[in-house]
């Protein structure tokens, strides 16, 4: 590489005073003081470069320096040159007067790039040392790379077949409702398809897959029967721009194999089944899950599970984004659960699974459990059971307790377990409880069942049975106000997050130090709006706009437990690597200044949103709360 130096043109003088002026507006070294911006200033090496001259090789170079362009134009490409050089690629993106680029190698001492390219004459300031990483770690610098990353991410192309999309190839087979199945069958045949969609008319269809084919003959339908009749009557349905990630979550979920694919206005566009998502990044968790669906007893379950860290991690290659990748791991609990019941449910012949549902709580309700969630659960029977019988169940549901412990799942001894009284009821029992909690969260643990209760799913997609209780808790004021004290109760630690990230060998903890403060808000915003989303992200996308969380720090929030599960996965993923249990507690000086900078930030917002809420709380009566903003 060319040392800028020497660069034909030679090393323009600029004034100290120029580049000061310009550190004092540009983000990160407006967050600078006076006097450590005056030594930056002094202490850069400032080059004036002609069209065409190297300014950086970010991938072979990381001691340059952070580059500040003065004057000009400087291309830059972020990913290694194809052969051939920058003449035969478009670069990624153009830097002009105060831009700042090549941070992210001197950040982290790897060559990650970019390589720069004067497009025209230009003069760029390489600044080095202490102060310049000082610039990163002020409040303005934290943004700054929160920004930079987010940008990053929302640019950076989607990998093929990621949306749903991308997987209709060939089109549908169409038939009548009175077609006979043997002519729908041959038609689908003929087509080489594996299904067939039935059109009643007024944007109504129905969806007859190999599958279900071959249960309805089993059950005694007669090949010249209608189609319309043995369909599906209600299939599942997913639009074109959906991940295929999501969408495959939900066929696994409810054991269907084939999903209608349809436009926003209804229009019918297509079919897409299990097989064509083998060509989508999110399939490699389908083996898995068929593997876990069909484990033949616990040593086998066991086996299988232990390949979901290696499964995130080729999802996180293969570009699925961090928050879909934990949605896929929460599937697989799910599945492995389900399975672990019917194994233990198959030792006896005297339980039924049709006798009671299975509730996920936490986390993996809201679709947001890592490698060291815990696993919470609950059962709701249908009807009341005599006393004898709910017990010979909730020895059953001890031994699958000790089951998906043997399989590497956290089960909490003391915490929320179908297994205790307390959390194996029948449903008027539920719905009992659920209104004495509205009425008062202090009394019977109400705030905790609340927080616990309001984020349960049916293993099988059932409700939970509290859930249309606890949608009236807005008409009672006194308790919002009670849960509101309670999920501001654990505080976003923003100080203490400053601290430790000051001191390399002191661990922090993400989820007691930031995510529970902000999983409690968006919970109980949702709860405010009559929201009925699990998610973190979507509940507060549900509550923006009031009074009490606005749009923008909404958006905000959302974008900080982005950041934040980010950052938790790739380090859980790392100490699974290292052959190490994975925790929410990270040593600071396994992080990389980016990651610290990024992790300080967010925990700020999410502490500065706290206390707004509290405020609000404190001045502004519990009607105005729902107000637009």
């Amino acid at each position: 590489m060319a040392d800028p130096a020497s660069a034909e043109g030679g090393a323009a003088e600029a004034t100290a005073a120029g580049l000061l002026a310009l550190l004092e507006d540009v983000p990160p070294f407006d967050g600078l003081d006076d006097a450590t911006r005056a030594r930056l200033a002094a202490a850069a090496q400032v080059v004036r470069h002609r069209a065409g001259d190297l300014v950086l090789d970010g991938f072979s170079d990381t001691g340059r320096g952070v580059c500040l362009v003065l004057d000009g134009r400087v291309a830059l490409w972020n990913t290694p040159w194809p052969p051939g050089g920058p003449a035969h690629t478009e670069p990624d993106e153009t830097a002009v007067r105060g831009d700042v680029f090549g941070f992210t190698g001197v950040l982290t001492g790897q060559p990650v790039g970019p390589r720069g390219v004067a497009q025209t004459d230009s003069t760029v300031a390489y600044l080095r040392g202490a102060d310049t990483l000082r610039a990163f770690a002020t409040h303005p610098g934290a943004r700054f790379l929160a920004n930079t990353v987010r940008s990053s991410a929302r640019s950076r192309p989607l990998p093929p077949y990621s949306v749903v999309g991308d997987l209709l190839l060939d089109p549908a087979t169409v038939v009548a409702p009175h077609v006979t199945i043997a002519q729908a069958a041959a038609a689908v045949t003929a087509d080489g398809n594996r299904s067939a969609v039935v059109d009643h008319g007024g944007g109504r269809y129905g969806l007859m897959t190999d599958a279900r084919l071959r249960s309805r003959i089993a059950a005694g339908m007669a090949p010249d029967e209608p189609v319309g009749a043995a369909a599906d009557p209600d299939p599942p349905h997913a639009r074109p721009g959906e991940p295929a990630a999501e969408v495959l979550i939900r066929l696994l979920e409810a054991d269907d194999d084939a999903t209608l694919v349809l436009d926003p206005n209804g229009r019918l566009l297509g079919v897409v089944t299990l097989r064509d998502f083998t060509r989508s990044p999110a399939s490699a968790d389908v083996m898995l899950h068929e593997q876990l669906r069909n484990a033949r007893d616990g040593d086998e379950l066991t086996e299988r599970f232990a390949q979901a860290p290696a499964l995130a991690s080729l999802l996180l290659q293969r570009g699925l984004d961090s928050l879909r990748v934990v949605a896929v791991y929460s599937g697989i609990v799910d599945i492995t659960v389900r399975r672990a019941l019917e194994l233990v449910l198959a030792e006896h012949d005297d339980l039924s699974r049709e006798e009671f549902t299975w509730l996920v709580l936490g986390s993996n309700a809201r679709r947001e459990a890592v490698f060291s969630s815990d696993l919470e659960s609950a059962v709701s029977f249908p009807t009341a059971l005599p006393d004898a019988r709910r017990d010979a169940y909730r020895a059953a549901f001890t031994q699958v307790e000790a089951l998906l412990t043997r399989a590497g799942l956290t089960c909490d001894e003391h915490g929320a377990a179908a297994r205790r009284p307390a959390f194996s009821r029948d449903a008027a029992q539920w719905r009992s409880a659920a209104r004495g909690w509205v009425a008062d969260p202090v009394a019977n643990q109400g705030g905790m069942m609340t927080s616990l209760l309001g984020d349960a799913r049916g293993l099988g997609g059932e409700p939970s049975p509290t859930a249309t209780t606890l949608r009236t808790l807005p008409d009672h004021p006194g308790s919002m106000r009670l849960l509101l004290d309670a999920a501001l109760a654990n505080r976003a630690r923003s100080r203490s997050t400053l601290d430790a990230l000051t001191r390399r060998n002191s661990p922090f903890d993400v989820k007691h130090d930031a995510l529970i403060a902000l999983t409690n808000m968006a919970r109980w915003a949702a709860l405010l709006v009559r929201s009925p989303e699990l998610s973190t992200p979507a509940r507060l996308r549900a509550a923006a706009g009031t009074a009490v969380l606005p749009t923008a720090l909404a958006n905000t929030l959302v974008e900080s437990y982005e950041e934040i599960q980010r950052l938790r996965l790739s380090y859980q993923l790392m100490q699974i690597r290292e052959g190490r249990h994975p925790t929410d507690r990270i040593v600071v000086a396994r992080m990389s200044s980016i990651d610290r900078s990024i992790l300080g930030q967010a925990v700020r917002e999410i502490a500065n949103a706290q206390k707004r809420l509290a405020n609000i709380a404190a001045y502004v009566s519990p009607e105005e709360w729902v107000l637009p903003e």
